[in-house]
């Protein structure tokens, strides 16, 4: 594998083949049997979280572990908490309805579309109301930051690589730097909920991987549903009819959402690495240093379960 598409691809190839045995993946060992990724998963201490291609962006709750996680934590869990309120669905709606034009739609840039209308959605639940057009167009640039950044984490990158991906991170990170500024309620809301925490935290890296990951997943996993609702125009009309009769908590769209996730997880793998020497993983000896995948991908598709 050398791409992020490549890998994707692998993981799927593999879990459709029922390979659940350890599978080497770039500098990684790549897992998806259960008993394994539950011992992985159940103990962070010895396996903590390893996402260096995160880390060059910004460090966040997203890379972090004990402690620094749990400050992390506290700075945007309860902002997510108040943000996932049935309450806020009209706002939910109202933000997609705004950026998923007939136009956006027509000239097939639905994409840029989601990532603007889920970044609206992610600044407003930390106090913001800056105009996310710009922000839609910033984070299709840091995709490609971030393909090059998963390159650099899992392969053997060249000095050139890695003063590309330096140079890219710096103007990345100033350019969300002066868009953020010019909202003044978001800096300010951000700024008293640190004072309240932990001045030592990266704010500005903290803002950058919530987004980036918070948007991502969110329009991987919309643009996953209207791929396969595309492609199955049947299922379609059921969730439409049960929604006309039930409401938004119709069972048909929480069941097709859910088989949606576990059939296109948007975070295809994790990565933990082996925290010291003599670790075993569900009773198979791992060395200290080794990174692992856990495929979420493999698990998902595992034909015990």
């Amino acid at each position: 594998a050398r791409s992020v598409d490549d890998i994707v691809a692998k993981l799927f190839l593999r879990a459709w083949q029922g390979q659940t045995g350890p599978q080497p993946l770039g500098r990684m060992q790549m897992i998806s049997d259960p008993a394994e990724a539950s011992d992985l998963l159940s103990r962070p201490a010895d396996f903590p979280k390893y996402y260096s291609f995160l880390t060059q962006l910004g460090q966040s709750r997203l890379d972090a572990n004990g402690l620094d996680w749990e400050k992390r934590r506290d700075l945007t869990q309860p902002l997510y908490r108040d943000a996932a309120r049935t309450a806020n669905r009209a706002n939910l709606t109202a933000a997609y309805d705004r950026w998923l034009t007939e136009d956006a739609i027509q000239s097939g840039r639905i994409g840029r579309a989601m990532l603007a209308a889920a970044s609206e959605v992610f600044l407003h639940a930390l106090g913001g109301a800056v105009d996310t057009g710009p922000i839609a167009d910033w984070l299709l640039s840091l995709r490609r930051t971030a393909i090059l950044a998963q390159h650099v984490a899992m392969f053997d990158p060249t000095p050139a690589q890695l003063h590309e991906l330096q140079r890219r991170v710096a103007r990345q990170r100033q350019q969300l730097r002066t868009m953020l500024s010019h909202d003044s309620a978001l800096t300010q809301h951000m700024h008293d909920r640190l004072v309240q925490l932990d001045h030592s935290i990266d704010l500005l890296g903290e803002v950058t991987i919530n987004l980036f990951a918070g948007t991502e997943t969110t329009v991987a996993s919309i643009c996953w549903a209207l791929n396969i609702l595309a492609r199955r125009p049947q299922t379609q009309d059921e969730i439409a009819s049960q929604l006309t009769q039930d409401g938004p908590d119709a069972p048909a769209l929480s069941h097709f959402i859910q088989e949606v996730m576990r059939y296109c997880p948007p975070v295809p793998l994790l990565v933990r690495t082996v925290a010291r020497q003599g670790e075993t993983l569900a009773g198979r000896p791992v060395a200290q240093g080794q990174m692992v995948a856990l495929s979420i991908v493999g698990l998902h598709h595992h034909s015990d379960h």
